[in-house]
């Protein structure tokens, strides 16, 4: 399944463009490959298997504590996956960031309705000079926070790891290829529109033994020639056509000829 177009991760601006999409399923393995022609560049490949969903290829490993199956209407929920990355696991889908961190300080203290006291903001002002100085200095401000502030708003300065992001685009990358597959499959299909009644089976008036389809009303009629040669070769049973059918004109000539005569 290829897709020759620009398509940008709308989390990290990957190009997944020129990535080809393979689906191989083997009993309860289930795996969609997504990669570009003759090389592992930006290569991202989804494993489900036994209620876990492995990700290898060029952006790390992880492993997800349940399985997440590509669909064309599915997507990523990033603050979910990651809750089903650490469960059960010692992965950490999040890196220190000292802009991250010093944002959140930032928004706590423009936010303010009066509630913090001085020693607060002062200290607050510090954590936030501290980011600068990496994550073990940040963490040790943070630790010595006054004891009137709420442990639980101290701010992380966390954000979700770049290699997992570009799995998380990648993922909506495949639902998105499996639901344009599914509507040119769709539009590709003659005869959809016809419905099952009790003289023939849906998509199709009838078929002939030839292995031809007929949207004309007439081919169940008696004498209906079909363009194979074969008259009355036309049943209302059979299984529904794909988009690879043939499909029979309208009516054979002889059988128009025949009728006009």
């Amino acid at each position: 399944m290829k897709n020759k177009t620009e398509s940008l991760g709308k989390r990290t601006g990957v190009d997944f463009g020129q990535h080809e999409l393979r689906v191989t399923k083997t009993g309860d393995l289930l795996i969609h490959d997504l990669k570009k022609p003759d090389t592992g560049i930006h290569r991202v490949k989804f494993i489900n298997i036994e209620n876990v969903l492995v990700v290898t290829g060029d952006f790390g490993n992880w492993i997800f504590c349940r399985e997440f199956h590509p669909s064309k209407d599915g997507s990523v929920s990033d603050k979910y996956w990651c809750e089903k990355l650490q469960n059960s696991s010692t992965q950490n889908p999040y890196v220190f960031d000292a802009d991250t961190a010093k944002e959140e300080i930032k928004e706590i203290l423009e936010e303010d309705d009066g509630s913090l006291s001085e020693e607060e903001k002062e200290w607050l002002a510090e954590l936030s000079d501290e980011a600068d100085e990496g994550e073990y200095s940040y963490i040790a401000k943070a630790m010595d926070h006054p004891s009137s502030f709420d442990t639980e708003n101290i701010p992380q300065g966390k954000k979700t790891n770049y290699w997992l992001l570009v799995v998380f685009d990648a993922f909506d990358e495949i639902c998105k290829r499996l639901k344009a597959k599914e509507a040119e499959n769709k539009e590709s299909i003659r005869g959809e529109s016809i419905t099952r009644t009790p003289q023939h089976d849906a998509g199709a008036y009838g078929q002939c033994i030839c292995g031809r389809y007929s949207d004309d009303p007439r081919c169940l009629d008696d004498g209906y020639l079909c363009e194979c040669g074969q008259r009355n070769g036309f049943s209302g049973s059979f299984k529904p056509p794909t988009k690879d059918s043939q499909w029979s004109l309208k009516m054979a000539k002889r059988h128009r000829s025949s009728l006009e005569a």
